[in-house]
């Protein structure tokens, strides 16, 4: 495999490096300087175990490769590329054009086939199918990550046509109104909202949001078992004559408020020294009597260092990180405390983790023993 790459040509608007296998050496110098005069950053390799190689170790963003390499086949290197990794764009350039090759090169997943030519205008038609390939790739995996984004939003999104059917909608949508996902889509809106709603979207909402291009504000839902709730409601027109929905359950939201109110009340009249850190582990509630036993009366928002002393603090991030990943569901420390007033304290803690959706919020400690 090469180790020299030819400087590069005019500036394409992103990046584009290219792997091409090709055991033709002569001609694997010609592609390179022509695809590299083209903007992009090429990189060739004389067979496909040294790309192979190369790909283990550098991102490539298309492989080009040729048919008949001897130690194995264009379309038996693009299996292996495609088994590790996946969609990447992959062109097969090669000598050999049958109709029997490009059968077998589609049924096996490839971006693209090019038979090779002469002349310069072989290249520059090369150069166009990466291009092409790579922007195709570029915008289905930006589509995938925006999706996966909508998908683990707590938020309620979905999109509706010009009809009012809804053509796509996130799990946390479909599930608010008593759906899963696959049976919501394909929906019409008015099924979600008892009749005087359905009165007053049509008549009020729509036209407000087709005039302005958005409407914000409340209304009343109904879900597939017919329970009706209050939802904020946000929802905007798009290109296509339909528009998108963002909505979330304020019945709901409010008794969580409420247990939440309930849960934080608890925690400051307890007697314990009970203290709840965040996952930054600065102090976001504390229990009457773990601030009478530091001495400090005010601890909201501060760092654990206002009262833990320095290696204290970093067992603090250890157990935090221990209880992160999953490796234990609690943690006993013997820490010394740094009262306001007064000798420190020696002390045994116990950290839980609070965690949401698998994913940690905070900590709970609770002192368990305090050496005088």
């Amino acid at each position: 495999m090469s180790t020299s790459v030819l400087p590069p040509g005019p500036a394409v608007a992103e990046a584009v490096h290219v792997l091409h296998v090709e055991d033709d050496a002569d001609f694997g110098v010609l592609t390179r300087a022509a695809l590299t005069a083209e903007g992009f950053h090429v990189e060739t390799a004389t067979d496909s175990d040294a790309g192979l190689a190369y790909l283990d170790d550098h991102p490539v963003d298309c492989v080009v490769s040729d048919y008949n390499m001897p130690d194995r086949n264009g379309l038996e290197l693009l299996g292996i590329v495609r088994d590790r990794y996946g969609d990447l764009p992959f062109i097969l350039f090669t000598g050999r054009g049958s109709e029997e090759i490009a059968s077998d090169a589609i049924s096996s997943g490839v971006t693209d086939y090019l038979q090779k030519g002469r002349g310069s205008e072989q290249y520059q038609l090369l150069a166009n199918r990466i291009q092409n390939a790579v922007e195709r790739h570029r915008v289905d995996a930006r589509n995938r990550r925006w999706w996966q984004a909508i998908e683990t939003a707590q938020e309620g999104i979905a999109i509706v046509d010009a009809a009012g059917h809804y053509t796509d909608a996130n799990s946390s949508y479909a599930e608010l109104y008593g759906y899963d996902r696959e049976a919501f889509v394909g929906r019409h809106w008015r099924e979600l909202y008892p009749d005087d709603q359905v009165a007053y979207l049509l008549d009020e909402v729509i036209p407000e949001m087709e005039a302005t291009g958005s409407w914000v504000g409340e209304a009343v839902a109904q879900r597939r078992s017919g329970e009706q709730f209050v939802e904020s409601l946000s929802m905007g027109l798009i290109h296509d004559g339909g528009h998108v929905c963002v909505a979330t359950d304020l019945t709901r939201h409010q008794e969580v408020r409420e247990s939440l109110d309930r849960y934080r009340q608890a925690i400051a009249l307890l007697p314990d020294p009970v203290c709840v850190l965040d996952e930054d582990l600065r102090f976001d509630l504390v229990s009457e009597g773990f601030a009478e036993l530091v001495g400090v009366e005010t601890l909201v928002n501060q760092p654990l260092s206002v009262v833990f002393d320095e290696p204290s603090v970093e067992q603090a991030r250890t157990a935090r990180d221990h209880l992160r990943t999953g490796t234990t569901h609690e943690v006993m420390l013997d820490v010394t405390l740094q009262p306001n007033e007064g000798e420190t304290i020696e002390s045994a803690i116990q950290f839980r983790g609070l965690f949401d959706d698998g994913e940690l919020r905070g900590l709970v400690g609770t002192v368990t023993r305090v050496v005088a």
